[in-house]
């Protein structure tokens, strides 16, 4: 599928930073690991990866925001969700990954909304 290879690419781009940054490397491994974990189907290592994240130093770094850090882990929490859409159900007990945000859960249908009908170039004129 086109994800999975866009995904090996950008774990590629990842390793590459890595190997090349010592500084960066603390912080782009963890994205690394999640995203290497995924590609495998590895839940378990998905959950440890997350667990990772989810540690303080780690959570201010991506988290900077006083209006939301305290609520929510947007990339663990994001990661989580994107592991649930890729059909692995992963469990991270913590309070920054609100576990009703996982479950997907596709509509019986989708209505069009008058804003989806729009051309969005119109809008650049």
């Amino acid at each position: 599928r086109e994800d999975q290879f866009e995904m090996e690419l950008h774990l590629e781009r990842l390793r590459n930073s890595i190997l090349k940054s010592q500084s960066r490397a603390k912080w782009e491994s963890v994205n690394y690991d999640l995203m290497e974990a995924i590609l495998l189907k590895n839940v378990s290592k998905i959950e440890i990866s997350l667990n990772n994240l989810l540690r303080p130093v780690f959570h201010k770094h991506f988290n900077p925001s006083i209006a939301t850090n305290k609520i929510i882990s947007h990339p663990a929490a994001g990661w989580a969700k994107l592991s649930w859409l890729k059909g692995m159900e992963v469990e991270v007990k913590h309070p920054l990954i609100p576990k009703e945000l996982l479950p997907v859960q596709p509509l019986s249908e989708y209505p069009e909304y008058e804003f989806m009908m729009n051309d969005p170039d119109s809008c650049l004129e």
